[in-house]
């Protein structure tokens, strides 16, 4: 198999609509540190509990395209777009499927978010954002705005949404903007020196201390997000010849990319993907160590715990990574752990032996966990 060197730097300072100023602190990663087979994670996993959702006809839960985790509940955003609400235990609170061009309806909903008092609900088509109640409700609309491809709440009444270069206005220059929940653009960034094929699909994710970090596909940067300031986080060098359109990605088996980023309070952790393999990259929050995970396999796996594959995270909360896993998935994990393992889990893992009933057509178990410190 071929490895992959790289260098990863950090810059620490970027002013808005100029280039890093800062110097960069610099994490060498020879060739030879990229992994190239999955790890056991017994010592890696601080602990892994399981939230069952309740499988009942009105709240039959498909592909999840996103997932948002509060101290009110569970909110998950299906393919087919709708939104439900579970509380933390995974039963069934509410859920909204309101298609359509009408007030308090949508036609393509891209994203939501969670703010302190409301959800905020994107839709990219119909060019507005919809507010409802934490309890569901509808409330408000604010229409004709430019949106997106996703939308995070930043706290003191402000959210960040990303566009991206695909579907998006030529009116609109900013690649990320933030904006008051009034509609009102404070302040547009865009950070990606690329060319035209840059920076079509990226994501967000939330920090345990309110900032946001951002990414996009292929410009290889992270940039953090804190109330109206924006910087340069993290800046991956690979040493490698740079795609700077997607056409020539096909190419470039050797090209890497960001993928996926998430942080909690403990820990913050980037997927990255060349086209014949990809790695999870973890950061400690409190040391600074970093270390690399081999992803394994069409499912993603880091390892095992105990014998329970852990994936590569999907999501992240405040203080855990989240991933999901079907009725059919679940049932042929358990059948593959050992009996010593099986007592471990049910002992440890919060969850587990509710677990154990869950039959295949049931609603997904979401899966959280935290890495230890090192």
């Amino acid at each position: 198999m071929k490895t992959l060197p790289f260098v990863l730097l950090l810059l620490v300072s970027l002013n808005s609509f100029s280039q890093p100023k800062s110097k960069s602190k610099v994490y060498q990663l020879p060739a030879k540190s990229w992994p190239t087979k999955a790890v056991p994670m017994d010592n890696v996993v601080a602990s892994i509990r399981f939230i069952p959702l309740e499988t009942t006809p009105s709240c039959l839960i498909g592909e999840i395209n996103g997932l948002c985790l509060t101290d009110k509940g569970i909110y998950i955003l299906t393919r087919d777009m709708k939104l439900f609400h579970f509380d933390l235990t995974g039963k069934f609170i509410w859920s909204i499927n309101r298609k359509g061009e009408g007030p308090g309806e949508y036609v393509n909903l891209r994203g939501f978010t969670v703010t302190d008092k409301e959800l905020v609900l994107m839709d990219s088509r119909g060019k507005k954002l919809i507010f409802f109640s934490l309890d569901g409700k509808y409330i408000r609309e604010i229409n004709k705005i430019t949106t997106g491809f996703n939308i995070v709440y930043l706290g003191n009444d402000r959210l960040a949404m990303g566009y991206g270069r695909a579907n998006t206005s030529l009116d609109h220059k900013g690649q990320l903007s933030i904006v008051k929940l009034n509609g009102t653009i404070e302040n547009s960034y865009f950070p990606f020196d690329r060319d035209e094929g840059m920076g079509m699909f990226s994501s967000f994710t939330t920090g345990s201390d309110g900032k946001v970090f951002y990414h996009a596909d292929l410009d290889p940067t992270i940039y953090e997000i804190s109330g109206k300031a924006i910087d340069t986080l993290l800046r991956y060098d690979f040493k490698l010849p740079v795609a700077h359109s997607f056409r020539e990605v096909g190419l470039a088996a050797e090209h890497v990319g960001i993928r996926r980023i998430m942080d909690t309070k403990t820990s913050f952790a980037a997927k990255l993907e060349s086209k014949e393999e990809s790695v999870i990259w973890l950061k400690d929050n409190k040391s600074g160590n970093s270390k690399l995970f081999y992803v394994s396999g069409p499912g993603g796996t880091l390892g095992t715990c105990h014998g329970f594959p852990i994936y590569a995270p999907s999501w992240s909360g405040r203080t855990e990574f989240i991933d999901s896993n079907d009725g059919i998935h679940m049932k042929e994990i358990l059948s593959k752990i050992s009996p010593a393992d099986l007592a471990w889990l049910r002992k440890n893992a919060p969850g587990f032996s509710v677990i154990e009933q869950v039959r295949e057509d049931d609603n997904p178990v979401i899966v959280l966990y935290q890495f230890r410190e090192f």
